[in-house]
C-alpha cells in the first residue's frame, strides 16, 4: 500500500509525511531518494503537545524547525486529526519557504478550523448525540476507538455497524465491542454490502440486533432519545452516506 501511495511522489518536488510504521516509512523514503524529491518526516523533525480534546475538534501546540505554534485549532474531531492538521502547517511552511505560497499564519490558523470533512466523526444530532464516521478498514476502526476512548471515557456509546463483504469485518466487529454497550447490525442497497445477519453472527457482545433494512437504523436511532446513550455509525463510507440522506 505504502508503494502504490507513493506513486504520488514527483521528480524534485518536495514530500512531508506523517507517517510512522518503520517499514511503510523506508518504502516512501525510497521513492522519494528515486525522485530527488526533497523529503520530510512529520515526527522526526516536529513535537506536538499541548494536546486537548475540546467539545467540537481538538486543540493542540507544534515546533517545526522554523517555529512554534500555540494553541492550534481544527473543527474536527479525532487525536489523528491534530497530525493531520500538522502535516498542513508543515506543508504551507514548505510552500512559503520555497516563495510558492504566501500563507499568513492567521490564514493557516482560520483554515483548520473552518475545515471540514462530512462523514469523519460528524455530529449529524443532539439528541440523541449521533456521530457518523466512515471507518471502513481496520486501521479507520482502530483511530475511531483510540478517539471515542479519550472523548466519551464515561459513556454509553451504541454502534450501528455495515460493513463490505470483503473487508475484515471480523476484527473490525471485535475493535469496536471494546466501547459499545449495543451494536445494531445493519445493511445497505449495494452489490458488495455484507448482510446484516452475518455480521450479527461475527459479533460476540450479548447486547446485539440486526435488520437488513437500513431505513430501520433510524427507529433505532429514535429508540435512543431519552437516554444518555451516544449513537456511533460507522463502517462503510456507502452505508454511512446512506444513513446521512436519511437524517438530513
Amino acid at each position: 500500500i505504502a508503494g502504490e501511495k507513493a506513486g504520488i511522489i514527483k521528480e524534485g518536488i518536495p514530500i512531508v509525511t506523517a507517517v510512522t510504521q518503520p517499514e511503510a516509512l523506508q518504502v516512501i523514503r525510497h521513492e522519494a531518494e528515486r525522485h530527488a524529491a526533497p523529503f520530510q518526516s512529520l515526527h522526526d523533525t516536529c513535537v506536538i503537545f499541548n494536546e486537548e480534546a475540546l467539545p467540537a475538534g481538538e486543540q493542540f501546540s507544534f515546533k517545526t524547525g522554523e517555529k512554534c505554534y500555540e494553541d492550534i485549532r481544527t473543527s474536527l474531531i479525532g487525536t489523528h486529526q491534530r497530525q493531520n492538521a500538522a502535516l498542513s502547517i508543515l506543508a504551507a511552511e514548505w510552500l512559503n519557504r520555497e516563495d510558492i505560497a504566501h500563507i499568513s499564519d492567521e490564514a493557516l490558523r482560520s483554515g483548520l478550523v473552518k475545515a471540514a470533512w462530512p462523514g469523519r466523526l460528524e455530529l449529524v444530532q443532539e439528541h440523541p448525540p449521533v456521530y457518523l464516521d466512515g471507518a471502513h478498514n481496520e486501521e479507520g476502526v482502530e483511530k475511531l476507538v483510540e478517539t471515542m476512548k479519550q472523548r466519551f471515557p464515561d459513556s454509553s456509546i451504541s454502534v450501528v455497524f455495515s460493513a463490505l463483504k470483503d473487508k475484515p469485518y471480523h476484527n473490525m466487529i471485535k475493535r469496536l465491542e471494546t466501547i459499545a454497550h449495543a451494536i445494531h447490525f445493519a445493511s445497505f442497497d449495494f452489490p458488495r454490502a455484507s448482510l446484516a445477519k452475518d455480521l450479527y453472527d461475527a459479533s460476540e457482545i450479548s447486547n446485539k440486533s440486526w435488520n437488513e433494512d437500513p431505513d430501520n437504523v433510524i427507529e433505532f436511532i429514535e429508540s435512543k432519545k431519552g437516554s444518555n446513550e451516544i449513537v456511533l455509525i460507522t463502517g462503510s463510507l456507502y452505508f454511512i452516506s446512506e444513513i446521512r440522506k436519511r437524517l438530513q
